[in-house]
């Protein structure tokens, strides 16, 4: 560091600021997106405020545009669960079909096609929910995590009866 603090000002400058500039949006927006998305999540006695529903919305635009796949898609997963709590079927639908088709591992895609199923169900798309469940539902049996295989077993039992 202290070799770079002999350099010219302008000349440190014009060589950092384009890799500043390509690694996309500044650390602290990372960061504050990282913190709001482990802050706001889904509480079972609790309502998510319009505030937790925009700061959401916020952190999943900061990670889509800093390329960050695997936190976006936790965070539309989240944001999707809470417009389902909300009874915002429509607005969930969209953020959780993204959520699934970006997300970087089985658990993750399990639980937003999960959550997808029951807002397409509660939108009267119970034949889409059931289709989308069969391929969910033989994913977490294959992965072994019986909690995920019984929240999907549970939703499509809830459609079907």
């Amino acid at each position: 560091m202290n070799s770079l603090l002999r350099i010219a000002p302008a000349v440190f400058l014009a060589v950092t600021a384009p890799r500043v500039r390509a690694q996309g949006p500044l650390p602290d927006a990372l960061g504050q997106a990282r913190e709001t998305l482990h802050r706001v999540a889904p509480h079972d006695c609790a309502a998510p405020s319009a505030a937790e529903i925009t700061a959401l919305q916020h952190a999943a635009g900061v990670f889509r545009g800093a390329g960050d796949a695997p936190e976006e898609a936790q965070a539309l997963k989240t944001l999707g669960a809470l417009y389902d709590r909300t009874a915002q079927y429509q607005a969930a639908i969209p953020v959780l079909q993204r959520a699934a088709r970006i997300a970087p591992d089985d658990r993750l895609r399990v639980q937003a096609e999960t959550l997808l199923a029951d807002a397409l169900h509660s939108v009267d798309r119970a034949p889409e929910a059931l289709d989308l469940l069969r391929g969910t539902i033989h994913r977490a049996h294959r992965m072994g995590d019986s909690a995920l295989e019984a929240d999907a077993l549970r939703v499509r039992g809830e459609i079907q009866y």
